[in-house]
Formats: structure tokens, C-alpha cells, sequence
């Protein structure tokens, strides 16, 4: 979140399965953002986002955590079939870039391009143990378990120092 209040973005949109509501009116700004649980219960991923301080929650959209995965799916894969954007609202049109986009660029590469790399270690969360060295926090999610590479698991990321560049691990 340091990395994105550098860059003056008001929020940030993440695919995770959740919704978090944010105060409307300017009379409630002093009230929390509350995590709520998504549409799609099975995919819910609200446990691990469970942790995120009101500082991050008030940042973060989901715009993931309104509608069920089968039909976010369906809907990615009908849009990319459509040839033409007229009748599209602006939204549909930026979904539908964006999963055009998605076909050829990685996450991870795009990420790389735009904000790098910076070794940081990886350790055990109860215990502090080293596990190994990554590339960046940003290329991690709580409640990631794929793409660790970490001997002894299945190990789930489930804290990130982002000050110290430290990834925890359960």
C-alpha cells in the first residue's frame, strides 16, 4: 500500500472474492470500511483478507466480490468473443480490454515492468525460520499457497511487511 500512496491512486482493485463497504457520504468518513463476504461463497476469500488494517480497507475495491465465479468467467469469455464495443458501456469496454489484455501480458511481468524487483526473504510466520528469498512483496497475495517454491508445505502467505520487504508464511 506504500507503493500505491506513492503513486496518488485514490484505490486499488484487486480480484480477490470479497466485498468491502466504504462509507458514502462525507458525514461518514470518519466510519469504518467493512470486509464483507462475497457473492461466491465457495471462492470467498474474506478469511484471508481478514487481517487488513482500515488504512488498506479503505483503499481496496473487489469488484470480484458482487458476483459469483461461473458467471464472472462466462462473462469474460463472452465479451472476449464480441467484435465490436458500440453498444458496450464504458465499464464493459475496460472489462472487455482488460481481458483481451490479460491474454498477453502476465501479472507478474507487468509488475516487474512497472514498479521491478527487490530480493526480500521469506519466513515462517509462528517461528520466524528463513524459508528462501523472493522478488518483490507485490508479487504476493495473502492466502497465495501457488507459485511459493518453499520446501515442507503447502505453505500459504499470510502476512507481508512491506517497510522491510518481508513475505510470512504458515
Amino acid at each position: 500500500m506504500d507503493a500505491i500512496s506513492s503513486m496518488l491512486f485514490d484505490y486499488v482493485a484487486s480480484g480477490h472474492y470479497a466485498n468491502v463497504v466504504h462509507p458514502n457520504a462525507a458525514d461518514q468518513m470518519d466510519k469504518p470500511s467493512v470486509l464483507e463476504q462475497s457473492k461466491d461463497m465457495v471462492k470467498d476469500q474474506t478469511y484471508f483478507l481478514s487481517h487488513l488494517s482500515q488504512a488498506q480497507l479503505k483503499r481496496l475495491i473487489f469488484p470480484l466480490g458482487s458476483i459469483p465465479k461461473n458467471l464472472a468467467s462466462h462473462w469474460i469469455k463472452f465479451e472476449s468473443l464480441q467484435q465490436s464495443s458500440i453498444c458496450l458501456t464504458k465499464t464493459e469496454r475496460i472489462h472487455k480490454e482488460y481481458a483481451s489484455l490479460e491474454r498477453y501480458i502476465k501479472f507478474s511481468d507487468f509488475v516487474t515492468r512497472h514498479i521491478g524487483e527487490m530480493e526480500g526473504i521469506i519466513l515462517e510466520a509462528e517461528s520466524g525460520d528463513f524459508l528462501g528469498k523472493h522478488c518483490g512483496f507485490w508479487f504476493y497475495t495473502i492466502g497465495q499457497r501457488q507459485g511459493l517454491r518453499l520446501p515442507g508445505g503447502p505453505w500459504y502467505v499470510v502476512e507481508k511487511d512491506v517497510k522491510n520487504n518481508v513475505v510470512f508464511v504458515s
